[in-house]
């Protein structure tokens, strides 16, 4: 049998910090981005990304279109803060359980935002002050 992993779709998590994979230099590599306040999510899923060398030929195809050789894959887990928000992915061990509901836990909302309302309505006034065309296009 393959490895057991600790959390399963569907549970509630937290975690402060998750990674983004990204491409420079004819490297692929993955960096972590911190928190300053914990995230509550639900796991989506989990993705293997690759990180390693990308590594041009001078036949055929790969003139143009480089080949990873990868060093190690790593496992991510995909959590999601709402229905449709884009998941976050964060490695097993920067994940921490998060259960403090008394019966059912609720469940995942359609989308979740991150302004309160107070700075929403700040914005709708200052949007509500400046000039428009007759389209309502802002000038």
């Amino acid at each position: 049998m393959g490895k057991k992993y600790k959390f399963s779709i569907g549970e509630w998590v937290q975690f402060k910090k998750y990674y983004k994979v990204s491409s420079c230099n004819g490297e692929r590599y993955a960096y972590e981005i911190g928190l300053r306040k914990p995230i509550i999510g639900q796991i989506s899923g989990a993705v293997i990304r690759y990180i390693g060398k990308i590594k041009n030929e001078d036949w055929d195809y790969h003139k143009e279109h480089g080949i990873l050789v990868s060093k190690k894959p790593i496992i991510l887990y995909q959590i999601k803060t709402g229905m449709i928000n884009v998941p976050h992915e964060v490695k097993e061990e920067d994940i921490d359980s998060y259960f403090p509901f008394t019966d059912i836990p609720p469940k995942l909302p359609w989308k979740k935002g991150y302004y309160d309302k107070s700075l929403r309505n700040l914005m709708a006034d200052y949007a509500a002050d400046r000039v428009r065309n007759e389209k309502g296009h802002f000038l």
